[in-house]
């Protein structure tokens, strides 16, 4: 009984923790408190336990560091959760007895400069919360070594993140000495060379510098001296948290052109500057990159109109891609290209580069099967192909295509070299292999040439063109088709044959060469009444 009266004396008279900053702030208080806390009951210091932790939350940045790694390695405290981490990774700041001040001053002073630490260490940039706390701890201790650090890497963080001169910075270097001074001094001289390196943050100390805005100091030397890439990598480089990154991204936004070709390239696919700038695509972009070529999109972002008034040279850059090129582009880019660089027959290309560019087929550019290594190759070997189907030259073209992977351009091109083939025959019609072909293609929906093909097909092994698929034939454009002219005006004026429609089989047997005018052959068994529709006036 005796004992318990003493314990509980001693817990009234003793035990409530001072909140006097010299006591707070000494180790030797401390030690006093911990003698006193062995002798207690498993129940008080419990208690006590509780009262402590609270209290270290609220005035930590009153007790120098090596106080409160006394506090959480002797007392059982912050057991659960990470304050013991948070603790040990604080700041070693300077806490000592301020001259002048209340004892509510100095708990306030050492309350506000942990404040601004904590801003600069999560980047805050709300520059008006920095100011207005350090305004209230400078007139409470304006010299503090730390503050004085603290206001320093301050004004460098705002001149920079609003694009400011950091004249204020160089001011508070020649009247104040404090953490980082060397740093920052050298920091402004690298500001004026051309040539950097990284030297200044592997050999001068950077004290509570946050390591985000070290980054960003060593990528803004970068930046300045024009080695944008490097300014690049070390800001946006990495999945880092940085809080820092919209200043980062408003930086190179504006430089994005000088940064390296895969580089644009890698923030125009990613979209990482999304919401600084738009990155469009350039004829230089589309010269260099032969898959830029195949989308319409780019071409349309590289030949703007007010881009063409600026650079007059552009169309003409645009007319010799153009002429390089054409036979590697998809019919659409070509008629943009066209619709802005208009071309003439003997005046700026050739009679032979009109015909091709004008008649140029609808084929596919968007196929995965084809390895981009080897993409140019094919396309080329495929435009070849059509060409030679096109002017009856029937080669082994259509294997050593089928060599590169699966393209449905080149069997729809296949299925027409095939009808081609039959027309040369001296014997009727079965179109037995073009029929195979196009059934393999089942699988695939039909673009308009398989379409085409097939009116014509079951209207020629019927017996019977009706007015109907006449009509859709006809509304069909040849320039929507990928067939040679001759073997279109083939089948249109073999399917006005079949339909009876002599005067429109005479205008398109005219266009034909001699050679296939007497290629006019019809399959048996006829169907009744076809003799009548064949010479009806």
């Amino acid at each position: 009984m005796d004992s318990q009266r003493e314990e509980k004396n001693i817990s009234i008279k003793q035990l409530n923790i001072s909140k006097d900053f010299i006591d707070m702030s000494s180790k030797k208080y401390w030690e006093n408190y911990h003698e006193l806390y062995m002798e207690m009951s498993l129940v008080l210091r419990k208690n006590i336990e509780k009262t402590l932790e609270k209290f270290i939350i609220l005035y930590f940045p009153s007790i120098p560091k090596d106080v409160l790694l006394y506090l959480v390695e002797n007392f059982n405290i912050f057991k659960e959760g990470n304050g013991k981490q948070e603790i040990a990774s604080l700041p070693d700041l300077k806490v000592y007895d301020i001259e002048g001040l209340s004892n509510r001053e100095k708990l306030d002073f050492y309350r506000l400069r942990s404040e601004i630490y904590f801003l600069l260490k999560k980047g805050s940039l709300n520059f008006e919360d920095y100011e207005a706390k350090l305004s209230q701890a400078s007139k409470l201790n304006h010299k503090d070594w730390d503050l004085l650090g603290f206001k320093g890497s301050f004004l460098a963080l705002k001149a920079l993140c609003k694009e400011e001169e950091l004249s204020y910075l160089e001011d508070f270097i020649q009247r104040w000495n404090f953490p980082n001074d060397k740093f920052y001094k050298k920091f402004l001289q690298l500001l004026e060379r051309t040539e950097v390196s990284d030297e200044i943050f592997e050999d001068i100390s950077r004290e509570h510098l946050p390591k985000y805005f070290s980054n960003f100091l060593k990528g803004y030397l970068y930046y300045k001296s024009k080695d944008f890439d490097r300014a690049y990598d070390i800001w946006l480089g990495s999945n880092e948290k940085n809080p820092l990154v919209s200043v980062e991204k408003r930086y190179i936004s504006r430089i994005y052109e000088y940064l390296s070709d895969n580089l644009i390239d890698y923030l125009r696919q990613e979209g990482v500057l999304k919401g600084y700038v738009s990155i469009p695509v350039t004829l230089k972009d589309i010269i260099r990159r032969r898959d830029f070529s195949y989308d319409l999109k780019n071409w349309k972002e590289a030949l703007r109109f007010d881009l063409i008034l600026q650079n007059p040279q552009l169309k003409q850059d645009a007319l010799d891609y153009l002429r390089k090129n054409y036979r590697l582009l998809p019919k659409e880019v070509v008629s943009y290209i066209v619709s802005k660089v208009p071309i003439i027959p003997y005046e700026n290309v050739s009679a032979q580069e009109y015909e091709e560019i004008v008649n140029l087929p609808r084929l596919n550019f968007q196929n995965p099967n084809i390895s981009k290594d080897v993409a140019e190759e094919f396309y080329l070997k495929r435009y070849n192909y059509y060409k030679n189907c096109c002017n009856r030259k029937y080669t082994d073209d259509y294997y050593s295509l089928k060599e590169y992977g699966f393209d449905y351009s080149t069997e729809v091109i296949r299925v027409g070299e095939l009808l081609g083939e039959e027309i040369l025959k001296n014997k009727p019609f079965d179109f037995t292999k073009a029929i195979k072909k196009i059934e393999e293609l089942d699988m695939f929906q039909d673009n308009l040439t398989i379409d085409f093909y097939k009116r014509y097909i079951d209207a020629y092994n019927n017996g019977e063109m009706t007015l109907k698929t006449l009509r859709e034939m006809e509304n069909i454009d040849f320039q929507d088709l990928v067939m040679g002219k001759e073997l279109y005006n083939f089948i249109m004026a073999n399917s006005y044959r079949i339909a009876g429609e002599k005067e429109k089989f005479n205008l398109y047997l005219k266009k034909l060469p001699e050679d296939l005018k007497g290629k006019f052959k019809v399959k048996l068994p006829l169907k009744k009444g076809f003799f009548k529709r064949l010479f009806k006036k």
